[in-house]
């Protein structure tokens, strides 16, 4: 088969003020600072003149609270990885096609124009022959958590992102000053779509980087070691994970990832370009969040819908957490666990579960809890033997035997 090409498209689909941040921060300030804010002329900030532009540079070098402003909305068609770029920053707003679901609902999944590769990637050796041991396990599996474990992440996806104008600026410089090959591609191509509606990014950042926003996602050169530490009320978690995983773990808000800008990052676009990275490429990991946002993410992925089964020494699925955290659990604490705390009438995915139960979605065992079928958290534990698993038994046995 030959491999389809597609070049990758962006679309400005919302452009406000960029200086809505520098505006909320002048009227935080009241009386403080007097003038016009909105024109290009004297302020008097406290007892000091200064123009408007040269305070509001001031103001942008810093890092402030109207950092979270969602000035910007872009729609990408693009890489994979481009994409799980964008998402690391846990700033921003983003969207994404859900390529798994995609993948397990259509029928004719072997159809090679489903898996359109970005043009950027036009023949490097190293990607196609990513792409062409990907497609066989396409042939061979037809689960999709199986199949895409070797997915490279030059293939097509789509997503949408909010982004704010300190962020935006800060991200565009880093990839203008460390990671080229993604600038030349899409960086280019944003920075001058904002240029076409007015908004000019000072190209003082292009000539240097500084910018806690980025540097928090990059983690420094310690020797890392796998552990979970807590600290008070915030967990540190150094864990080996694969790609595909790290793709998991970014969709969880409030809390910061580190390792994959440390992979991106380089200063040869040329040589860069046969870095391949795939669905079972490699990160070294650190995760950053709140005990409560810990414990709702491996809420969520204890859920049968999610793709929670593997074993405890697997990079690529979240038992190698949950074993951890399951090691020590009772029955009545599991079930606290669960989105559903055991109960069918309480399940949070039920819209999306169905189409498993019904059929619908190829390769995927039902929810016993749902379905009220034992026998599938028989065939879930014979696939895979792990704690969780072992823990949907009893649950279910236990449910049985109230009744």
């Amino acid at each position: 088969m030959n491999i389809i090409y597609k070049d990758p498209k962006i679309k400005l689909l919302k452009c406000n003020d960029k200086d809505l941040g520098f505006d909320l921060w002048c009227r935080s300030r009241g009386d403080f600072i007097k003038g016009d804010w909105n024109e290009d002329e004297e302020l008097v900030v406290g007892t000091e003149n200064l123009s408007t532009r040269s305070y509001r540079n001031r103001i942008d070098e810093m890092n402030l609270q109207y950092n979270n402003f969602p000035s910007f909305v872009f729609e990408i068609e693009g890489s994979c990885l481009f994409r799980d770029i964008l998402y690391t920053l846990n700033k921003t707003s983003q969207w994404s096609l859900s390529l798994r679901f995609l993948n397990a609902t259509i029928k004719d999944r072997l159809d090679p124009e489903l898996y359109p590769i970005c043009s950027e990637y036009t023949g490097i050796p190293e990607w196609e022959e990513a792409f062409y041991e990907y497609y066989e396990d396409i042939k061979k599996y037809k689960t999709p958590d199986e199949n895409r474990k070797r997915m490279p992440y030059s293939r097509m996806t789509k997503f949408w992102v909010g982004i704010n104008y300190k962020t935006l600026s800060d991200f565009l410089s880093f990839l203008h000053n460390y990671s080229p090959f993604f600038y030349r591609v899409y960086g280019k191509v944003m920075r001058e779509l904002l240029e076409s509606e007015g908004v000019i990014i000072n190209e003082k950042i292009f000539k240097r980087y500084e910018s806690p926003i980025i540097d928090q996602y990059i983690r420094d050169n310690y020797e890392f070691k796998e552990q979970v530490t807590k600290i008070h009320d915030f967990y540190h978690i150094n864990i080996n994970i694969n790609l595909l995983l790290y793709s998991q773990f970014i969709r969880q808000s409030s809390a910061t990832i580190q390792g994959l800008y440390n992979l991106i990052m380089h200063t040869d676009p040329n040589e860069f370009s046969h870095k391949v990275f795939k669905g079972d490429t490699l990160i070294q990991t650190t995760y950053m969040a709140h005990r409560s946002r810990v414990q709702s993410t491996l809420s969520n992925r204890s859920c049968w819908f999610s793709m929670s089964d593997g074993m405890p020494d697997d990079p690529g699925s979240w038992s190698k957490i949950l074993e951890l955290y399951l090691a020590n659990c009772t029955l009545q604490e599991f079930k606290k666990l669960l989105p559903c705390h055991g109960m069918k009438d309480y399940c949070k995915y039920r819209d999306d579960v169905k189409f498993r139960n019904e059929g619908v979605e190829s390769g995927s065992l039902p929810c016993a809890f749902l379905t009220e079928n034992i026998e599938y958290a028989y065939q879930r534990y014979d696939k895979c033997n792990n704690k969780l698993n072992e823990f949907y038994i009893k649950l279910m046995e236990d449910d049985k035997s109230s009744k």
